[in-house]
C-alpha cells in the first residue's frame, strides 16, 4: 500500500488527476452496472448509438491522451473490486475521452465459446485506433457502436 502511495505521489499533477478521475468513474460504473440496467447506465453516462462525435483535435493528441487514459484506467482497476470487467474499463475510457473533447466509440462484441456458450467483450476506438480492450477484440463479432454525446463534467 505504501509503495502505491509513493508511486501516486511521484506522478505529475495531470496524471494524478486523471488517475483519480479514472478511479471514481470505475467505481461509479461498477456500482451502476451491478445495481441498474445497462440502458439506464448508458443514458446516465451520455452514451448513445450512432456516429462518433467530438471536437476536432490533432490525431497525435488523441493517440497520446488515449494511451494515457487507458493506462490510468488499468492502474485504477487494480483498486476497484470487479472493475477488471472490460465493460467498466471501456465506459470509463470513453467518458475520459469525451471529457477531453475526443470522439470515443464503445464497441461490444460477442462470440460463441465451446460451440454454444456466448461470451462478450467491450473495447474503445477513437479515429479507427483501439484505445483499450484490443487484445481480445479479434475473437468477437462487433455489435452496434455506442458513442458519447453531451457535455460531461
Amino acid at each position: 500500500m505504501v509503495s502505491k502511495l509513493r508511486k501516486f505521489c511521484r506522478l505529475g499533477t495531470t496524471d494524478r488527476r486523471l488517475l483519480v478521475k479514472a478511479l471514481l468513474l470505475l467505481w461509479l460504473f461498477r456500482i451502476g452496472l451491478y445495481l441498474l440496467p445497462f440502458r439506464t447506465v448508458r443514458r446516465l453516462a451520455g452514451i448513445r448509438p450512432g456516429p462518433p462525435e467530438g471536437r476536432v483535435r490533432p490525431r497525435q493528441f488523441a493517440d497520446e491522451f488515449g494511451d494515457t487514459a487507458a493506462r490510468a484506467v488499468r492502474q485504477a482497476s487494480r483498486c476497484v473490486p470487479g472493475s477488471a470487467l472490460c465493460l467498466c474499463q471501456a465506459l470509463t475510457v470513453g467518458v475520459l475521452m469525451k471529457r477531453a473533447g475526443l470522439p470515443a466509440q464503445v464497441i461490444n462484441g460477442v462470440s460463441k465459446q465451446d460451440g454454444h456458450r456466448l461470451a462478450a467483450h467491450a473495447w474503445v476506438e477513437s479515429g479507427g485506433a483501439v484505445i483499450i480492450g484490443g487484445e481480445k477484440m479479434m475473437e468477437f463479432t462487433a455489435l452496434p457502436v455506442l458513442n458519447f454525446e453531451g457535455e460531461l463534467s
